[in-house]
């Protein structure tokens, strides 16, 4: 049986030899990093239906496992993808993933200072292809808990597109995930927390 971070790198498509490398690189073991599967939260008699059904009990449940995660003296780590330029590979291996700047920024509507970073390869892969056409690199991305921080600009679009309905997402780390597809990290993640996919 395999387990939810062996089934998180393969519907990722993440090798898991180079993950074990990046885990190795980093002192750290499969057992420091957490997955995020939202299902897992659910009731056992709403695991068949759409997680939308109570979505604001278990995003609940959901923030409370990251909090508890975020134990700054016994650290915890996730997986999260970003995508870019592939003529900007070779840079991102040598120097790491730097954070928007005005010069640097491929969206209007993300914040300077924050590296963006997706929960799935396949929605970093659509932000990646949105803001550099469809020659993208892509990037997993390992990050201390401690330091994943709410995407808001995400949030923001979201509840824009609700027309009004803004109660229904909230500002924290699960809404962030769930709604908005990922978080954000502020400043630069190093190259050693960085493998690239393809």
């Amino acid at each position: 049986m395999i387990s939810e971070l062996e089934r998180f790198c393969i519907v990722n498509g993440v090798d898991n030899i180079l993950f074990k490398e990046l885990l190795s690189v980093n002192g750290i073991s499969d057992k420091d990093v957490i997955v995020i599967d939202f299902a897992q939260f659910l009731p056992n008699d709403a695991k068949f239906f759409s997680p939308y059904l109570d979505s604001r009990k278990y995003l609940k449940e959901v923030n409370k496992y990251l909090k508890k995660s975020q134990d700054i003296y016994m650290p915890k780590y996730m997986v999260f993808f970003h995508s870019t330029a592939y003529n900007l590979k070779e840079k991102i291996l040598e120097e790491g993933l730097l954070p928007t700047t005005n010069s640097r920024r491929r969206s209007y509507q993300s914040t300077n200072g924050y590296v963006y970073l997706a929960a799935r390869r396949e929605k970093a892969e659509i932000f990646g292809s949105m803001a550099n056409s469809s020659n993208i690199c892509t990037f997993a991305v390992l990050v201390k808990t401690t330091d994943i921080c709410i995407d808001m600009d995400q949030i923001k679009n979201k509840r824009a597109a609700q027309w009004g309905h803004i109660e229904e997402i909230k500002e924290t780390l699960a809404d962030s995930i769930w709604y908005g597809g990922g978080v954000r990290v502020k400043g630069k993640i190093e190259p050693y927390q960085i493998i690239a996919l393809k």
